[in-house]
């Protein structure tokens, strides 16, 4: 079973409701399903954070050394957290960077953005 904790750092990204707690927690099964990853009675945890612009640019900086936006940010955690608890650690998503992507690329951004969630192929993944 997967479990992705949603924090909406950013209030605009409301008005993108296929962007829920279902749909992602759904493509993040689909995903460990095709690759084989996880064990039976294994319970996967992760955070999202969906923000914007100015806060992922803190991030970038704080963390990576680089004071510019950007569209995904990861910090993954390395190990379980209990026997039957994997922390997949925190994912960071700006809003405001993959609106412009989607715009600049001619891509749809839901698919963009499910995309940019898992970094793979979409197959059948999205909801």
């Amino acid at each position: 079973m997967i479990e992705v904790d949603i924090l909406y750092k950013e209030k605009r990204w409301n008005e993108y409701r296929l962007i829920n707690q279902e749909s992602v927690n759904q493509v993040f099964q689909v995903a460990f399903e095709e690759l084989s990853l996880g064990e039976k009675n294994q319970e996967i945890e992760c955070s999202l954070v969906l923000t914007d612009d100015l806060d992922i640019k803190e991030y970038n900086k704080k963390y990576r050394g680089n004071s510019k936006p950007t569209n995904t940010l990861s910090f993954p955690v390395d190990g379980m957290t209990s026997d039957k608890i994997v922390n997949l650690g925190d994912i960071f998503i700006s809003l405001d960077t993959i609106k412009k992507e989607s715009s600049e690329h001619s891509k749809n951004f839901y698919d963009h953005f499910f995309h940019l969630l898992l970094h793979r192929p979409l197959n059948r993944i999205r909801p």
